[in-house]
């Protein structure tokens, strides 16, 4: 394909002789001329759009709908000036510079041509088909035979004339003048006393004129309304938003509507100076209205059809009037190209494409199937072109007036199909003989707006919305469903795809079965797209979907799971035809555009790649406005005031995170079909894939001053309530799938009257409605049509008080009988309206509350923080308990009836999930859980700084280390040297200097400034220099690093002639003297803030100016003075060289020159704003970041963009630049790090979490992550979202995650090589090679059918049913899991004897007491893995105190006495005399003990019987002290007492035999502890021991196998150790944490001070003092007994024992003591 997209490409820069412009890398333009939209109209009668574009001579004419050309008017000389249809839509008249022509647009014949004096004024009226023109001082009348039928002397030249609409009067504008002409009467004119007119309009009855007067406030327009005779009909008036006074078009509709052109605006004035606006984003140089549709509005580079309020319905570019169509056959990779009237065919097998001259230019679009193209031209013929011969096949000559609007080849290329819809006719002729095969009379009533054609079945779209299906048999076509009602607007798009057909309208789609009754439902709309959809096609299998709007966004859709999967956007065209096969083939566009077949095969491969997406896991960092849940219970939303993050309910699992287009985000809903939020935006309305997180479609409210700050959903209806809570418009009605307003909500039906409604729910059946409004709170029924009617109302205690914490004020329970609402006051009430009585039947002092469970009420009463609840007819508040309750005010609540949950945030971003039946929390996040204050990159770009709630830390990008330092985490005021190998930091008041080389710190110096008053670390630009500032007294002081000596304490705010001083930067002169730069600040009288960049030397006190003076205005509105100031403090940035200064004054960009002292770049900053901006050092560029996560690069001094990338998702905390890498921090808490010099590219990605665990990624979502944070990751594929284990294998990569980092040298390659080497072994061990993990391998698929299992249960068990299939493979096993522990063991439950493909099994699982994650999998013939299936439920049943089993297995003597120990056996008898002493602790406790010679292989498999008894709650401790041997295979062996030591095979325990003593048992909580060397297992091909302890308590080791390494020429210790850090083992073992006295490389020791193994030592020792308890609680987790323990033996060992946890269970930690 690659050699196809060059072909692709030189055939567009052959084709038009001038510069390409490529636009997102889509789509090639060619512009020729500056051409511009010169005279329009359009008829909705007429469905008819006509243009003419300068300098063309032809007038266009389009349909109104479809945008395809009909008929071309051709012939003249000059480009026509204006022309206008009638109001029937059956002519339309042509005004040009030196004629008039008149057509019937019936017949699109001419019926009249007027030849005219050049720009003569004239006009024409079809009331009385009469022709008038200005010529030789008089006026004449004309018919339509061009007869003279009347001539009046006219004396001054006017300089326009009008018909009234029944064409009996004529009226002039001459010199000011307005002059009355009755042509069918006796008098022949006079003139109207009206002065000084500076323009007219003239209407059925009446005229309304605009005339000019100077005015020192407000506009100098002056309109008024007059009847024919010159009487006014009102007073002038002065309108307040119109303000243009030269060539203002006007539009005058039933005499009492003036609309009025103004800039960007279209003013509405009525006689009695009422006033409305319609604002365009683009200042238009003309406009009409257009009765039935809206307007028509000119931007000179196109013309736009636009609904009332502001929707698209056409656009038509003015770049060119040729048509242009191609195509691409990509098995042949063949391809075709018409422009006009040339033909360009090209392939593979010829460098050069070849250019063919046709007869005529080509007519709409161009169609094709294999090697074979048809298309129409002008000179009503159809063409045929074979691609592989490049001849023309046949030409077959129609009799049509009009051009066929489609022109369709079937698949097989054998018959080829023309449809002309103002002829009501199909034809089909035969490919081959070029014969007429078939023909189709359309019903006249009906216009055809869209079709496709199979070969068999065609499907025909019409204008009023309605769908015809066809099929084509030997005698012809017969319909086989009739005009069909689909949507309620033009239906513009229609593909086929076997047995169904989309459809396309206004914003949606519609998905139909041909071959089942027809009927259309709610759920085959597909929601989409803001304009009407014109390209629409079905890749080849009819799995995926791609649609095209008039906007230019084009859409992917997953076709039957209506899930929105990839959206791209082209700035300047729109696509009408395309097609989706390999790759993404555009084959027609817009009319105006020149559009090549552009994509390369990676937009196919994007949607339809089977890998899974990367998450990083992470918290919400704003407060929260408002939470909700999905009707279905499968997901919640927040919104934080900037970014949406959509989670799993049952796992709290992030599944998308989602930033505006306009960036603002005021409310969201989801809603009815689950997937879709609609978001509130202010001036606009989005809805979004809540999945994906792709916008599917953007309302702007702009063109009707519109604001929205609230939204609510219906549950049974396609409909979204918009609310402005400032009273500006009633609530809008706005239609979910075609995004069109319905009208508004009626709200003040009766006496009681609200200026605002400040919150408005709907209940939970859609019933009913609720308003909140300034006066009172009202409760309406509403009907299917939406009409309201009062049920109830209630006057407010606190009129017009409103509240900024809550979105929702009000809850209806779920029956909608009764509402509660929060009364805002002080202190605030809660109170409880019962609807049918209208009174209040509960009130309290509270706050936000919500209906939940059972009829209960929860809310915040007598606590901000805390939830508590009321049952009916309680009257006593219960409260709900969490270990964390909320930081701050609770902001939102929300009820999810479908798994009983509660979910609540607060003002910091903290989420819990409650189960509402319990009312404990499910899940909880913690908003500072990965919270980065800020972050910072040495020089090199191999250690990076940060700070988090936890701590501050340093992040060795070399070898992948975190180190904590004992500094202020916040304020974070640490610095890199210049040369970056030293840190400096502050730690309580100190500064303290760190070496990473060396991991060594001391202190630097010592202040005399408190911690808390201490501000910033800045260095001097030489480094030598350390200053920081005394915030308390704005004394900035200044250290001498090397000699640690105060240089000097410089008083900011004794500046001379300035309030105060902010330092950017210091230098050290060669003298020793200190100069700062930075911004000083003065004000100017008492209105004035002045800003200037200053140089100032202290010792001296001398100051130089360095650049222009900038100004705030002090006496602007407070509330606006305050964002100014604070939006223009964003940006305050100087480039090293001193040369440019860059800052923000009056929302506009300003790049000064300080040398010159001249302003160089000054441009206005619209719609998002900019919130930092850095210079690069060598000041080439200035890089620009904006709040809604863009960033721009700026080169300098050209002041050209030349890149634009996302830096984040939603604003920017942070951002630096350093030597060539930019370093952002997103308010996502994602810090990403670019390269200049790779144009930008995206080094990594990396997310800390507490502790300084880390994961670090790379743009293809291969990831390394720090053990701790591998659960911050997820991935999503499709609808589902799945923990790390499912595709940890594929993408826990680290060597490919750190590839950018090896390739600048940061680290080494042998440690990437290394990485490699153990991610190889890690899939030795699993049974895997690297090319079964390409992503291209088909899965097992797993269905869970049972959906409605609930959160929360009191049973012990749990039974579900699923569904699997393998397509190629029998499956194998079940395996399920339940907190990670194998319910099955670990090899789960076969059904390998089935030999099934399919199968269908009812499973039932034992539950924990508490939270329980369920997991189930299939796994094929293969060894291939399913996606893992995922749910969580909440066990409530009382479950009996729980049994402890404990096996406790030493050896200390064995038969060859060489290898005796001393205190293996001790330490087994040991553990269990403290377990027997303790019985308290369990219910009953079954010690099992086998030492020295009882431990044989058969004797410890007796043991597994045993454990077979346990309970799901019961807990399983295995313990062994003794040898672990290794054998000549390097496999693992325990050492029993009768183990041969040369062949351990021989008698020896293998480790699984021990481990399987665990496996498949009931209990769920298992422990194995190995207290031996190379417990932790070692590599049989990097294994190596080093015994250099010296210790004095060592008596004795235990193991002695010494092994040579291969692995040191990697700089590792071992691939396999390596291996345990980097990945988690997918096998899971038994579910079993399972802990290891010393790790691989390790000896386990024992000794007499001891008196036993240092480890068994370390754990009694904790255990039995206490010390274990970590938290306190009087209890010992399995979590606080590793962290203990490792850390002591660690501890007495001096770091030569470390223990580790080798196949640790992720989810689950339980208490064992």
């Amino acid at each position: 394909m690659h050699f196809l997209q060059r072909l692709l490409a030189c055939l567009f820069f052959i084709s038009i002789p001038a510069t390409a412009v490529a636009q997102n890398q889509d789509v090639i333009y060619a512009e020729t001329h500056a051409e511009a939209v010169n005279a329009f109209d359009a008829s909705y009668s007429a469905s008819l759009i006509a243009v003419a574009v300068y300098p063309y001579t032809d007038v266009v004419l389009y349909d109104l709908f479809t945008a395809d050309e009909v008929f071309r008017v051709t012939g003249n000389t000059f480009t026509a000036t204006a022309m206008h249809f009638d109001a029937a839509g059956t002519r339309m008249v042509i005004h040009y510079p030196d004629k008039t022509q008149v057509w019937d647009i019936t017949s699109f014949q001419k019926q009249a041509e007027y030849a005219t004096d050049f720009y003569a004024a004239r006009d024409f009226s079809f009331a009385t088909a009469t022709f008038v023109s200005y010529q030789n001082n008089s006026l004449q009348f004309k018919d339509l035979n061009n007869a003279v039928v009347k001539e009046l002397p006219y004396a001054d030249a006017p300089a326009r004339l009008m018909f009234s609409k029944n064409g009996n009067a004529l009226f002039g504008l001459s010199n000011g003048q307005l002059r009355y002409v009755d042509v069918q009467g006796n008098t022949s004119q006079k003139t109207l006393d009206i002065k000084e007119v500076s323009n007219f309009v003239v209407g059925d009855a009446g005229i309304a004129i605009q005339q000019t007067e100077a005015n020192t406030q407000g506009s100098d327009v002056r309109l008024s309304f007059y009847d024919f005779s010159g009487t006014a009909k009102s007073e002038k008036i002065q309108p307040k938003t119109a303000f243009q006074t030269f060539a203002a078009r006007m539009h005058l509709f039933n005499d009492e509507l003036l609309f009025y052109e103004s800039f960007d605006k279209v003013v509405v004035v009525n006689s009695n100076g009422g006033e409305d606006t319609f604002e365009f984003k683009e200042d238009l140089t003309d406009f009409k209205f257009v009765k039935n549709v809206g307007f028509a509005v000119n931007f000179k580079n196109r013309l736009d059809l636009l609904d009332t309020d502001g929707n698209l319905i056409t656009r038509l570019y003015a770049k060119t009037f040729m048509n242009s169509g191609s195509y691409v056959n990509p098995k042949s990779e063949r391809v075709a190209l018409v422009v006009d009237s040339m033909l360009f065919l090209g392939d593979a097998a010829k460098r050069q494409p070849k250019q063919i001259s046709l007869d005529d230019g080509l007519a709409n679009a161009v169609t094709g199937a294999e090697d074979l193209i048809a298309f129409a031209t002008r000179d009503q013929k159809l063409r045929l072109w074979d691609l592989k011969s490049a001849k023309e096949r046949v030409a077959i000559t129609t009799q049509e007036v009009t051009f066929p609007q489609f022109v369709q080849l079937d698949p097989s290329g054998k018959l080829l199909l023309a449809c002309y819809p103002r002829a009501d006719k199909i034809v089909v002729y035969d490919v081959r003989t070029g014969k007429e095969k078939a023909r189709l009379a359309l019903p006249q009533e009906e216009q055809i707006t869209a079709l496709d054609f199979d070969g068999k079945q065609l499907v025909v779209g019409t204008q009023s919305g309605a769908y015809a299906f066809y099929q084509l048999g030997s005698s012809g076509f017969e319909l086989q469903r009739d005009y069909a009602p689909a949507l309620s607007n033009a239906i513009t798009g229609v593909s086929i795809s076997g047995s169904k057909v989309a459809v396309s309208s206004l914003g949606r789609m519609l998905q139909l079965r041909l071959d089942q009754e027809a009927k259309v439902t709610a759920e085959d709309v597909l929601i989409g797209h803001s304009g009407f959809i014109h390209g629409i096609a079905y890749d080849a299998t009819g799995t995926y979907l791609t649609s095209a709007d008039t906007y230019g966004d084009i859409h992917f859709w997953e076709a039957d799971k209506q899930r929105l999967v990839h959206r791209i956007h082209l700035d300047s065209a729109w696509v009408k035809n395309l097609s989706l096969h390999d790759s993404l083939y555009i084959s027609s566009s817009g009319p105006g555009m020149i559009t090549g077949n552009f994509y390369n095969p990676l937009v196919y491969q994007k949607i339809t790649d089977p890998k899974p997406e990367l998450l990083v896991q992470r918290a919400n960092t704003n407060a929260i406005r408002k939470l909700v849940f999905s009707r279905d219970g499968k997901l919640l939303a927040s919104d934080d005031g900037s970014v949406i993050k959509v989670r799993e309910v049952q796992t709290g699992f992030l599944i998308s995170e989602i930033t505006l287009e306009d960036n603002t985000l005021n409310d969201l809903a989801f809603l009815k079909d689950n997937n879709t939020l609609v978001v509130a935006s202010g001036s606009s309305v989005e809805f979004i894939d809540a999945y994906t997180g792709t916008s599917k479609k953007f309302l702007d409210f702009n063109t009707r001053n519109r604001s929205i700050h609230q939204v609510e959903s219906f549950p049974d209806l396609n409909i979204v309530v918009g609310l402005n809570i400032h009273g500006w418009h009633y609530p809008l009605l706005i239609h979910s799938n075609s995004g069109l307003v319905m009208g508004t909500l009626e709200v003040n039906p009766a006496e009681e009257k609200d200026q605002q409604i400040i919150n408005l729910i709907i209940s939970p059946d859609g019933k009913r409605i609720a308003t909140y409004g300034n006066k009172y709170i009202k409760v309406f029924e509403i009907n299917e049509q939406v009409q309201t009617r009062q049920v109830a109302v209630i006057p407010r205690d606190s009129p017009d008080v409103s509240n900024q914490y809550w979105n929702d004020l009000m809850h209806f329970n779920a029956e909608g009988t009764r509402l509660a609402y929060v009364e805002m006051g002080s202190p605030n009430r809660l109170k409880v309206l019962d609807i049918a009585s209208g009174s209040i039947s509960y009130e309290t002092t509270g706050k936000l509350s919500v209906f939940g469970y059972d009829g209960e009420l929860v809310g915040m009463v007598n606590s901000n923080v805390r939830l508590s609840a009321l049952k009916q007819d309680a009257t006593t508040w219960e409260r709900l308990q969490s270990e964390h309750e909320h930081m701050d005010l609770i902001s939102s609540l929300a009820y999810d009836p479908i798994n009983t949950l509660y979910a609540s945030a607060d003002i910091w971003g903290n989420i819990i999930t409650w189960d509402a039946e319990t009312k404990t929390p499910l899940w909880e996040l913690d908003r500072f859980a990965n919270d980065i204050y800020s972050v910072d990159l040495n020089v090199q770009g191999n250690v990076m700084a940060f700070n988090a709630k936890s701590g501050l830390f340093l992040f060795d990008l070399q070898q992948f280390k975190i180190k904590k330092l004992e500094g202020n985490n916040y304020p974070y005021y640490g610095a890199f040297s210049k040369d970056g190998s030293l840190f400096f930091y502050r730690n309580g008041k100190d500064y303290h200097v760190y070496r990473p080389e060396n991991d060594k710190s001391g202190l630097l110096f010592k202040p005399p400034v408190a911690a808390a008053d201490a501000s910033g670390s800045l260095l001097s630009e030489d480094g030598s220099v350390l200053s920081f500032k005394n915030t308390k007294t704005d004394v900035m002081y200044s250290y001498d690093i090397q000699n640690k000596a105060l240089l000097g304490e410089i008083k900011l705010k004794e500046i001379p002639g300035y309030l105060s001083l902010t330092v950017a930067s210091v230098t050290r002169e060669a003298n020793t003297k200190l100069q700062l730069q930075g911004t000083a600040l003065k004000t100017l009288g008492d209105s004035l803030l002045v800003f200037n960049k200053v140089n100032y030397t202290p010792s001296t006190q001398q100051l130089s100016v360095n650049s222009k003076e900038h100004f705030i205005n002090l006496k602007e509105n407070k509330e606006f003075l305050d964002y100014k100031i604070k939006y223009h403090t964003k940006l305050n940035a100087y480039s090293d060289d001193g040369k440019y200064y860059a800052y923000l004054e009056d929302f506009h960009l300003k790049i000064e020159d300080l040398e010159r002292k001249e302003l160089l770049y000054d441009q206005y900053i619209q719609d998002v704003r900019i919130v930092d901006g850095v210079f690069t050092e060598d000041s080439k560029s200035l890089i620009l970041a904006f709040e809604d996560g863009a960033v721009k690069i700026m080169s300098l001094p050209e002041f050209k963009v030349t890149h634009t990338f996302l830096g984040s998702t939603g604003q920017l905390s942070d951002m630096d630049f350093k030597n060539h890498f930019l370093v952002i921090l997103g308010g996502d808490n994602l810090i990403k790090v670019f390269d200049r010099d790779q144009d930008y590219k995206l080094l990594y990605s990396c997310a800390f979490l507490e502790d300084g665990e880390f994961i670090l990624s790379d743009e293809e979502g291969f990831y390394y992550a720090s053990k701790a944070a591998r659960e911050a990751v997820a991935f999503k594929k499709g609808d589902e979202v799945y923990p790390f284990e499912q595709f940890d294998m594929f993408y826990n990569r680290p060597d490919k995650a750190i590839r950018n980092l090896v390739s600048l040298g940061i680290t080494d390659s042998l440690l990437q090589k290394g990485y490699e080497m153990a991610y190889q072994k890690r899939l030795s061990k699993m049974g895997f090679d690297e090319g079964m993990l390409s992503g291209a391998f088909e899965l097992p698929t797993l269905e869970l059918l049972t959906k409605d299992l609930p959160a929360t249960t009191n049973d012990a068990q749990i039974s579900f049913r699923i569904k699997a299939e393998d397509r190629a493979k029998n499956l194998d096993r079940i395996l399920v899991w339940v907190n990670d522990v194998p319910v099955f063991g670990a090899k789960g439950k076969s059904v390998r004897d089935r030999n099934i493909q399919q199968l269908g099994e009812t499973l039932t699982v034992n539950l924990a007491s508490g939270t329980n994650k369920v997991q189930v999998s299939v796994v094929n013939s293969s060894g291939v893995e399913s996606l893992k299936r995922t749910f969580v439920i909440n066990a409530t049943a009382a479950m009996p105190q729980p049994d402890l089993y404990l096996v406790s297995i030493g050896v200390s003597k064995y038969q060859n006495e060489d290898y005796n120990l001393k205190y293996a056996a001790k330490d087994a008898k040991d553990l269990m005399d403290y377990v027997n002493e303790r019985p308290e602790a369990y219910a009953e406790i079954h010690t099992h003990n086998l030492v020295n010679e009882q431990v044989t292989t058969t004797e410890i498999a007796k043991l597994k019987a045993r454990l077979m008894q346990s309970r799901t709650n019961d807990v399983v401790i295995v313990f062994f002290a003794g040898h672990g041997v290794l054998d000549e295979e390097m496999n693992y062996y325990l050492g029993t007492y009768d183990i041969d030591f040369d062949n351990p095979k021989k008698n020896g325990l293998a480790y699984d035999g021990l481990e399987n003593l665990l496996d498949g048992i009931p209990a769920l909580n298992k422990l194995l502890i190995i207290d031996a060397c190379h417990s932790g297992e070692v590599d049989q091909d990097d294994a190596t021991i080093d015994s250099g302890l010296t210790n004095a308590k060592v008596s004795g080791k235990r193991g002695s196998i010494v092994v040579k390494s291969k692995s040191k020429q990697l700089g590792l210790e071992n691939s396999f150790e390596l291996m345990q850090m980097l990945f988690s083992d997918l096998r899971r073992g038994t579910g079993a944490t399972v802990i290891s006295s010393a790790s691989g490389l390790e000896y386990a020791y024992e000794g007499e001070a001891w008196q036993n193994g240092v480890f068994t030592y370390a754990m009694l020792e904790g255990l039995k003092s206490g010390a274990c308890d970590l938290n306190g609680d009087g209890s010992v987790q399995v979590s606080e007994l590793k962290t203990y323990v490792f850390d002591k033996v660690s501890e007495l060992t001096n770091g030569k024992q470390n223990p580790t946890s080798r196949k640790e269970n992720l989810e689950y930690d339980f208490k064992v003591w």
